[in-house]
């Protein structure tokens, strides 16, 4: 609906201070939340947390992990000299996932991921009690409000990045329909994520 009616077209109005601290703010906690995967151990959440608990790595550190992520930065670098024709990255991915099964390397992996379809949950929603709607339509805008400011201001900073131009009613509709359709299969609302658009 925010979409439909427009209100996309607003996020132009946002200053750049704005979105360079954004932009910048999101960079330092990419930064910061890789400190311990770095070391081959389990990241805080949160980032007071991660400074909170530095003292704790010296001696729990994962020394092929370490090796590890040392190639990982050092291909990502340096590949390109050799090469622009593949992403560096890529490389880097591909190439050492293969050295750590072929070498057996000790280091933590993500884990099995859900296979097959989710469950539709139309029960789920019958079964809500409509007398009180407030109780839902209230953080559902919410939601939504924090969701596009999310969203509008991630197409931004992908704008610069990329020196395209993006549609902000068409982002919001589409993000809009992706909430509902996950909502229907038991999912979280969720946005335009700026790390992982700059990541990407």
């Amino acid at each position: 609906l925010m979409g439909i009616s427009g209100i996309g077209q607003y996020v132009r109005y946002m200053p750049y201070p704005v979105i360079s601290g954004f932009m910048s703010g999101i960079g330092l906690i990419i930064i910061f939340l890789q400190i311990f995967p770095f070391f081959g151990l389990d990241s805080p959440t949160a980032i007071v947390d991660v400074f909170a608990s530095l003292g704790d790595i010296g001696k729990n550190m994962n020394m092929q992990a370490v090796l590890l992520s040392l190639a990982t930065i050092a291909i990502i670098y340096l590949f390109p000299r050799v090469t622009k024709k593949v992403p560096s990255a890529l490389v880097a991915l591909v190439g050492l996932t293969l050295v750590t099964i072929f070498a057996g390397l000790n280091v933590p992996v993500i884990g099995d991921i859900p296979k097959g379809l989710p469950d539709v949950h139309i029960d789920t929603l019958l079964s809500m009690d409509w007398h009180h709607p407030m109780v839902m339509v209230i953080p559902a805008l919410t939601l939504a409000a924090l969701g596009a400011i999310d969203a509008l201001l991630t197409s931004v900073v992908a704008d610069n990045k990329t020196k395209t131009k993006h549609n902000s009613n068409r982002e919001l509709i589409g993000q809009g329909i992706g909430n509902i359709g996950a909502g229907l299969i038991g999912g979280l609302p969720g946005a335009g994520a700026t790390m992982r658009t700059v990541v990407n």
